[in-house]
C-alpha cells in the first residue's frame, strides 16, 4: 500500500489460498478507513464468500460476496459497519485469499496484514530476532 506523503507498508502474502481466514483488526471510526481484500484465484470456480464483522461489542454484522474466477474484490468495510472497530470471519465455499488494509489520515498513513486461517493468543514481535540478539 502506498500513502499521499510517498510512504507505504506491506506484508507477508499468502501461502496458500484457503477457505476460513481470520482478520484481528478493522477501524471505520473517524480517520481510519478499513478494505477487506478478497482474491479468487481459481481459473474456474466463482468463490462464495459470507464475512462476518465482529465489532467490539460483540454483534456481528454480515456480508455476502460472489467471486468470479480470476478476480479480486476490494470491500469498503467503513459501509458494512461504519464508526466501528471490528475483527472479522471470513468463509468461502472455494479457497480464496484475503487481506486487510486500513487507512488512517486521509491516507497519510497505514498498515495491512495477510488474515490468517487460525486465530491465536500470542504472537511474536515485529523485532527480528538474530543469533539469539533481539533487534
Amino acid at each position: 500500500m502506498y500513502f499521499g506523503n510517498g510512504g507505504g507498508h506491506g506484508t507477508i502474502g499468502a501461502k496458500t489460498p484457503g477457505k476460513t481466514w481470520f482478520l484481528a483488526e478493522g477501524d471505520s471510526r473517524p480517520g481510519y478507513d478499513t478494505w477487506i481484500l478478497l482474491q479468487n484465484p481459481s481459473t474456474t470456480d466463482v468463490a462464495n464468500v459470507t464475512v462476518t464483522y465482529i465489532k467490539d461489542d460483540g454483534t456481528t454484522t454480515i456480508g455476502y460476496y460472489a467471486l468470479d474466477p480470476s478476480t479480486r474484490l476490494s470491500v469498503f468495510a467503513d459501509n458494512v459497519v461504519p464508526n466501528a472497530t471490528f475483527g472479522a470471519r471470513i468463509d468461502a465455499d472455494q479457497p480464496i485469499v484475503v487481506e486487510r488494509s486500513l487507512y488512517v489520515a486521509n491516507g497519510a498513513g497505514g498498515h495491512n496484514s495477510t488474515a490468517i486461517p487460525i486465530p491465536d493468543t500470542e504472537w511474536v514481535s515485529s523485532r527480528w530476532i538474530d543469533a539469539g540478539a533481539v533487534h
